[in-house]
């Protein structure tokens, strides 16, 4: 027998300058702290608001007990998540590590360039 996970609405209130509600739920009976993707499913059902719209900021558990919160933001709209919202975490890690490796490339040119400065610059003073 599986127990089923439980989620209420602890507080809920709406933020119209950043165009999103912040919502605390409080999830309960579960045998593992949940996933960010269970959380956004739980959460989803429970606003009756599509998954889109719906980011995951936090989820707190005390140890040892089977209860957790949430904090979530539920977006008006898909403008207002693209303009305050925050990505998610996977493609916040993409970026940094392409910047990171543009940041790579951009420094080995750089000094392959100066490395053919200085040869130059021997070559010049040799004659």
């Amino acid at each position: 027998m599986e127990t089923q996970i439980q989620a209420e609405i602890v507080k809920q209130e709406h933020k119209p300058l950043v165009e999103r509600t912040e919502v605390l739920i409080k999830i309960e009976n579960f045998k593992a702290t949940p996933s960010r993707k269970e959380v956004e499913e739980i959460s989803s059902k429970l606003l009756k608001k599509p998954k889109e719209l719906i980011v995951i900021r936090r989820i707190h558990q005390k140890f040892g007990k089977a209860e957790a919160l949430a904090t979530i933001y539920v977006y008006d709209n898909k403008e207002a998540l693209e303009k305050f919202g925050r990505k998610k975490v996977k493609e916040e890690k993409q970026e940094k590590s392409e910047e990171k490796e543009v940041e790579k490339k951009t420094e080995v040119k750089q000094e392959k360039s100066e490395e053919k400065e200085e040869k130059s610059e021997e070559e010049a003073n040799k004659k």
